[in-house]
């Protein structure tokens, strides 16, 4: 009765569907990361036409000029989604028209692309004050609790303070990098003391942002961070 009286209808086209937020159409380009394609072991940034299923000794040449040259804080960042088309779309929807509902569909999609990751707490990058006032919520605090009830692992939100700034979006990679820097504070270092820690974010550009936090975090005592987000956008 509620399908009749409210039906489901695709988020990109309008089509009605039975369950879910795309139509078979629309829901065939996702913009899914192949888990086995070749990608830097840091960043994570795909490597398109190099598979590595079933290769070895690849090691360190899996390592991309960008994170040898200039090595992040984090340990590893892994994406399990392209910032593209209904990707891309559907994060928009999410943010800037206040879709929380379609937060654990796209964590769902980028589920697979996140194994591997390990740690004792989840971080979302918070977002300042204001915002966070002006969204009514924080996209990563809610993929962060849907990835934690996946795991069993416990997400801490709270000791981590956001100073206001410029947003990053279509600031160029240096710009973003000195944007963010200083940009977190930790107000309860004893909250990650000793810990080893993912930050969970939705996009990653250029990375300048999570290395921020994750310089932060193992300022305060982490030994070590990881960083899982829904999509990578080059």
């Amino acid at each position: 009765m509620v399908d009749l009286l409210f039906p489901l209808t695709c988020e990109r086209c309008g089509e009605r569907v039975a369950g879910g937020v795309l139509c078979p159409a629309c829901g065939r380009d996702r913009w899914v990361i192949d888990v086995a394609c070749a990608r830097c072991t840091v960043c994570g940034r795909p490597w398109e036409g190099e598979a590595v299923a079933g290769r070895a000794g690849l090691g360190a040449s899996l390592v991309c000029g960008r994170c040898r040259g200039e090595p992040p804080p984090f340990c590893s960042h892994r994406s399990g989604l392209i910032h593209g088309g209904p990707v891309r779309e559907l994060i928009a929807a999410l943010k800037y028209r206040r879709r929380r509902e379609l937060a654990p569909h796209l964590a769902a999609w980028a589920w697979d692309g996140w194994a591997g990751v390990d740690g004792e707490l989840l971080v979302p990058v918070p977002l300042a004050p204001s915002r966070l006032r002006q969204r009514g919520f924080n996209q990563a605090l809610l993929l962060a609790r849907w990835a934690g009830r996946r795991w069993g692992v416990a997400v801490e939100a709270r000791g981590i303070a956001r100073l206001e700034g410029p947003p990053q979006v279509g600031l160029t990679r240096a710009q973003r990098r000195v944007n963010a820097r200083g940009r977190f504070h930790i107000e309860e270092e004893a909250r990650f003391q000793g810990c080893r820690l993912v930050v969970v974010d939705d996009v990653f550009t250029t990375g300048a942002t999570v290395a921020a936090l994750a310089r932060a975090l193992l300022g305060g005592g982490a030994v070590a961070v990881s960083v899982i987000t829904l999509a990578y956008r080059e």
